[in-house]
């Protein structure tokens, strides 16, 4: 599992310790994730996970 993927399960489960629902929490995994994405795809340059730790 990569870095990344462990914050986002662990920030998911934490959500959902809170009480948040999980439709709610999968939505904003989602949404990092795209954000991520068209980051990537904006930039127009290659994608180096070593540089995107968050």
């Amino acid at each position: 599992m990569t870095h990344r993927l462990r914050l986002w399960v662990e920030s998911a489960l934490r959500k959902i310790a809170e009480g948040k629902r999980p439709i709610v929490v999968l939505n904003n995994v989602a949404g990092k994730i795209i954000h991520h994405l068209w980051a990537v795809i904006a930039s127009g340059k290659p994608y180096k996970p070593h540089l995107h730790l968050s």
